[in-house]
C-alpha cells in the first residue's frame, strides 16, 4: 500500500511497485503517484485540456484530464505543472491510454537542467514517502 506525503501544489506518494505475479518492471524509471493539477496542450490542433497528474517519473507521466480524450499514440503534448514551487513544462509524446480520460505520456527533449530539477524533486518525494 503506498503512503502519502503532502507538497506544495498537491500530494506526492511512494514509488509504485511491480505488483506480484504481474512480470518484471519495463519501465527505466521508477515513478511516483503524485496529485497536483497540470495543464496539457496538444502541439498540433486540439485545445488545452486542464486535468490532474497522477504519476511523475523521469521518463515521463500519467494524466487525467477533466474531459473525454483519446489520445492517438505518439501525439506531441505539453504538460505544465507546478510541484514545491518550481514551475515545469515538459514536451512528451503520448504513449498509451489508461481510460476515456487518462493517458501516459513519454518525456522527450529534456534539457540537463530542467532533468537534474526533475530529479532532485522525485528524490525529495521518495524520500518524505519513505519516512512515513
Amino acid at each position: 500500500m503506498a503512503t502519502s506525503a503532502t507538497v506544495a501544489g498537491g500530494t506526492a506518494m511512494q514509488q509504485i511497485g511491480v505488483q506480484p505475479g504481474s512480470g518484471p518492471e519495463r519501465r527505466a524509471y521508477p515513478r511516483y503517484r503524485v496529485d497536483c493539477p497540470a495543464t496539457i496542450t496538444p502541439v498540433l490542433g486540439a485545445s488545452r485540456m486542464t486535468g490532474r497528474l497522477l504519476e511523475l517519473s523521469l521518463g515521463g507521466c500519467r494524466v487525467e484530464t477533466d474531459q473525454r480524450y483519446l489520445a492517438n499514440i505518439m501525439v506531441r503534448m505539453e504538460v505544465e505543472f507546478n510541484m514545491r514551487g518550481i514551475p515545469f513544462r515538459l514536451v512528451g509524446v503520448t504513449v498509451g491510454t489508461r481510460s476515456k480520460t487518462s493517458f501516459a505520456v513519454r518525456f522527450l527533449d529534456m534539457s540537463e537542467r530542467r532533468r537534474e530539477q526533475l530529479a532532485e524533486l522525485l528524490a525529495e518525494i521518495a524520500q518524505e514517502a519513505d519516512a512515513k
